[in-house]
């Protein structure tokens, strides 16, 4: 057996299951199909949350208003689909300890700046020779390398972890768009599940080895003088698919360390957590098939009041990252058939399968879920932070359907 051979197996074994989650040990393993819904159903467990200050209807509960002079005062959740009135810059850490964690922030950008990720830079070098096909492997999203920040007093904190075989950059469409509303955002590889590691054979799957990476995370921002407006006492969590594992972890593990809540993409929790612990939103897609959406109505069940409950109809896997946006819309897959390994492919249909899973029919494109996507966790983000008041029931932005559970 070749060299090229193995790497190409290995290759797409672990790049095909991109954003699969060892931690979601409850997950199916079949997806389940969600049909379409445009009504609300409640738990018996009132939800904490409150409307928004401009809603017309209000809730049992009740608040304090956040200031008028936060840009998310008085938002719908359409405008929170749209890019904020913050220029975006981004910029790279280095631990101590190897630890690399890449940060989106309020700055003042050059109008029309961009920054761009290759993800064949991700992969070991043997592997990346292999990438050689003529399609595109790069995102792109507005904002300024090291731009000089803009950040208001007490701006929210928000670590987001990232999925097996992902990396830091993985969800940049939501973490550069979060920062357009004024909230800095730092995401660490995870060395125990990131692509690198796993290409190279390195990856460990320890959970808790990334819950500490989260924790250093924030440590790495509070640190930088470039933030000092940043909130040094609250904080919030972002995770998905094997990342939401992480953040659930990270919440039964946060009593007295500011953790206001966190937001679950794709994910269930692991079995070592009996119940979340801390008020969480929770956004599945409807056709996932990797962790399908039972896994996040399993754990919604045991989270706290506060938490809420969205499926978008015909999502998959992968709309909750950037990875359908390349690869002619079949992500790391479309690279590697472009590159001629599509007798692979066949071969082991699976792969496929899991590798393009929400980037092709009869999943939805992704760009239908991403109104409901940024302004979900941009709006549920900003009410844990007390920026704005939070209205579960408002209708959620975009073409696709959202079953509401609170």
């Amino acid at each position: 057996m070749t060299l090229k051979f193995i790497a190409s197996s290995l290759l797409l074994a672990v790049l095909s299951a991109c954003g699969s989650s060892t931690d979601s040990a409850t997950a199916d393993s079949e997806a389940t199909t969600i049909p379409a819904a445009t009504s609300t159903t409640t738990s018996t467990a009132p939800p904490t949350i409150t409307t928004l200050p401009a809603a017309t209807t209000t809730s049992t509960t009740t608040t304090a208003m956040p200031a008028p002079s936060s840009p998310l005062f008085q938002t719908t959740l359409n405008d929170l689909a749209e890019r904020g009135p913050f220029g975006v810059g981004v910029t790279t850490l280095s631990g101590d300890e190897g630890l690399t964690v890449e940060v989106w922030y309020p700055a003042r950008a050059e109008p029309d700046s961009t920054d761009t990720y290759d993800i064949r830079d991700f992969v070991p070098d043997l592997i990346r020779d292999l990438l050689t096909g003529d399609v595109d492997a790069a995102f792109t999203i507005s904002a300024q390398r090291d731009a000089p920040p803009d950040i208001d007093d007490e701006a929210p904190l928000v670590v987001f972890s990232h999925g097996f075989s992902g990396m830091r950059l993985q969800s940049a469409l939501l973490t550069s768009h979060l920062a357009s509303w004024g909230m800095v955002v730092a995401s660490a590889d995870h060395p125990t599940r990131d692509l690198m590691n796993v290409l190279a054979g390195t990856a460990s799957g320890d959970a808790a080895e990334s819950v500490d990476e989260v924790r250093k995370a924030r440590a790495m921002v509070l640190e930088d003088d470039r933030f000092a407006g940043v909130d040094t006492a609250g904080w919030t969590a972002v995770g998905h698919s094997a990342g939401g594992g992480t953040i659930a972890l990270l919440g039964a593990e946060s009593d007295g360390d500011g953790l206001l809540g966190t937001v679950s993409l794709a994910a269930g929790k692991p079995e070592a957590v009996p119940a979340i612990g801390v008020p969480t939103m929770f956004i599945a897609g409807s056709l996932d098939a990797v962790v399908p959406p039972t896994a996040s109505s399993a754990a919604f069940e045991t989270a706290p009041d506060g938490s809420v409950l969205w499926t978008i109809d015909g999502a998959g896997h992968n709309a909750f990252d950037d990875f359908c946006r390349f690869g002619d819309g079949a992500g790391i897959i479309g690279v590697a058939e472009a590159s001629g390994l599509g007798p692979l492919l066949e071969a082991q249909p699976q792969l496929r399968t899991l590798g393009t899973d929400g980037c092709l029919p009869p999943a939805a494109p992704v760009t239908d879920s991403d109104p409901a996507i940024l302004a979900g966790v941009t709006a549920y983000l900003a009410n844990l932070s007390g920026l704005r008041s939070f209205n579960a029931t408002e209708t959620p932005p975009g073409p696709l359907a959202v079953d509401i559970t609170m």
